[in-house]
């Protein structure tokens, strides 16, 4: 079969993870990688290791065509392994196929991560410029260390190209085609209404420093999101187009803009729109929210907040730079329970340094949310795991 200069391989790895139906949500990162090569000519394929039987089989047949290069995301974690398991596979197929990695732990340990024989190619930071013009360089045989944004192997040396700045007006990105993959296969569940979602993102970056989070280093506080106008329609788009009524928000953090949120309330108040909201949230955005805001969140649909509370001991809550006390905790969760919103909290324990006891009064303050609470879904403690470039 002859090569065809066009074709992009985009693979996304099982995380270890996942749940079909229950947290296999939208590959939103490959999606808007896709639309962009799309719009540029090109013919992406995505391949979703979470959705497909035999991924093996699936493998093989895109890379019969010999596409120009495979796409490969990572997060830190199990996802490397099935990365590395399926560039293995590739290389064996077709030795010649650039291996371009690309996601959060490329970008933040990119150094260790160029230094593997199954990598090639690393896509720095946020991809949709340099996925086009890697794959137009690559089609034209040009020279691809003149592609900002990669860190790429030639001839036993490592070479850094210049450095991409971060998309500034997130607006200007297309929609993504729900049609490059089989939107079936990522409805979930909500944690805690139970109705059946899809998944968005409106921004990226979050403004906070909790020392074992990747944004300190991967966006640097930066903060970007949609404006409530774009927001909103595709807020509609999904619920039209796929019939679904809940979403379920990727952001890292959706709350960082009031004025933003403020607006899309009074985009969904005059357009009587019935959907319900999962969306991320923080002990002292909800602690200033006065009550006619929480009344307006929760008839709008935002009425699912997932809140990372982590600790309830407050000096362990100083040391990761959560920036709020367990008596902050407390008081928000009476508000919400007061206002009907249900909340789940996220814990974590092992931190570094933690003591038993200290362990002990997360569990205790868990306690304490469930019989003060009636709305709050009691999740399970999560061990701390220290990625690579936080603080911690």
């Amino acid at each position: 079969m002859p090569p065809d200069r066009r074709k992009v391989l985009l693979i996304y790895p099982k995380t270890g993870q996942d749940v079909f139906g229950v947290n296999v949500g939208l590959p939103i990162g490959l999606l808007y990688l896709g639309t962009a090569l799309e719009a540029a000519g090109f013919a992406p394929e995505i391949l979703d290791e979470r959705v497909v039987e035999d991924f093996e089989a699936e493998v093989r047949r895109a890379v019969a065509s010999e596409p120009l290069f495979a796409g490969i995301s990572a997060m830190t974690g199990f996802q490397i392994r099935g990365g590395l398991r399926v560039a293995a596979a590739l290389r064996e197929l077709r030795p010649e196929l650039p291996l371009v990695w690309g996601g959060v732990h490329p970008t933040l340990v990119s150094e260790t991560t160029i230094a593997h024989p199954l990598v090639d190619i690393i896509g720095l930071g946020e991809g949709e410029g340099t996925v086009v013009e890697l794959a137009t360089c690559l089609a034209s045989g040009g020279e691809i260390e003149r592609v900002p944004g990669l860190l790429v192997k030639r001839g036993g040396a490592v070479i850094r190209t210049p450095e991409r700045p971060p998309l500034a007006d997130l607006d200007a990105l297309p929609r993504p085609d729900y049609g490059l993959v089989d939107v079936a296969d990522y409805k979930t569940i909500g944690h805690l209404l139970r109705e059946s979602q899809l998944q968005l993102s409106t921004s990226r970056g979050c403004v906070h420093r909790c020392g074992y989070c990747y944004n300190l280093l991967f966006n640097h506080r930066r903060y970007r999101c949609q404006s409530a106008e774009r927001t909103f329609e595709e807020i509609r788009h999904l619920h039209r187009q796929f019939g679904v009524r809940s979403l379920f928000f990727f952001d890292d953090y959706f709350f960082a803009r009031p004025d933003r949120v403020r607006r899309l309330l009074e985009l969904i108040e005059a357009d009587g729109l019935r959907v319900t909201f999962e969306v991320s949230c923080r002990v002292d955005f909800l602690e200033r929210a006065d009550r006619e805001f929480l009344e307006r969140l929760k008839q709008a649909g935002f009425m699912e907040l997932l809140i990372g509370v982590e600790s309830g001991n407050d000096e362990i809550l100083r040391r990761i730079q959560k920036d709020f006390t367990v008596e902050q905790v407390l008081s928000v969760n009476r508000k919400l329970a007061a206002a009907g919103i249900h909340a789940k909290y996220s814990f974590m324990a092992g931190f570094p340094g933690e003591t038993e006891d200290q362990v002990l009064d997360t569990v205790a303050l868990m306690r304490r949310l469930l019989r003060e609470n009636p709305l709050y879904f009691l999740s399970t403690i999560v061990i701390y795991t220290p990625y690579p470039g936080t603080e911690l």
